[in-house]
């Protein structure tokens, strides 16, 4: 039903998309199998992003809360995975509805949570937080914060071989001369 769920969503049709992720969460979400455990959370990952895209930002926040607590503990399989995931986009969706606090709180405890990693997932989640926090701090005015973040980004990831940590990497390097120069113009997922 998941794989059924992404082919929908790939061929934008979105509507089929929510229903088969739907029927996935409220069907397996509490009696899973652990071995379906990465799989539900996936649904759920993908349910919660079409619920926040036709403006249930309360009905995604609260299930990404769920998958947090069911299947963001330890001794399920892919937790740290599902727990970064989810506080990543928990994070992302509180910054376009104005919650720039919420959302650090929530980059700041995806960075914490997966500190240096070798699986390029965890990586991307790392580097795409500490890029996400560092815009939010641009906003508020904390450029030395920011710029911190930044440089960190620079240092650990400059040589990764993952193409998207790569454009991460060359924004960071972007803002740090930005800043350096005084200036800083928007970044392409800023509000």
């Amino acid at each position: 039903m998941n794989t059924i769920a992404v082919i929908h969503m790939e061929h934008g049709r979105y509507a089929e998309s929510q229903a088969a992720a739907e029927v996935l969460v409220q069907e397996h979400f509490d009696d899973a199998p652990l071995d379906a455990a990465e799989a539900i959370a996936n649904a759920t990952l993908l349910l919660a992003r079409l619920l926040k895209d036709v403006g249930d930002r309360t009905g995604a926040l609260a299930l990404l809360d769920r998958l947090i607590e069911r299947y963001g503990q330890p001794g399920i399989p892919g937790h740290l995975n599902t727990r970064a995931a989810a506080t990543l986009d928990k994070g992302w969706i509180r910054s376009k509805h104005g919650d720039a606090n919420g959302a650090q709180r929530c980059y700041t405890t995806v960075i914490e949570l997966l500190g240096d990693q070798e699986d390029v997932d965890l990586r991307y989640k790392v580097v795409a937080a500490s890029i996400w926090k560092a815009d939010l701090l641009c906003e508020q005015g904390l450029l030395g914060e920011a710029r911190a973040l930044c440089e960190r980004v620079v240092q650990g990831y400059a040589d990764d071989d993952d193409p998207e940590i790569h454009e991460f990497v060359a924004w960071a390097r972007t803002v740090l001369d930005e800043l350096s120069r005084g200036s800083r113009r928007r970044w392409p997922w800023s509000r």
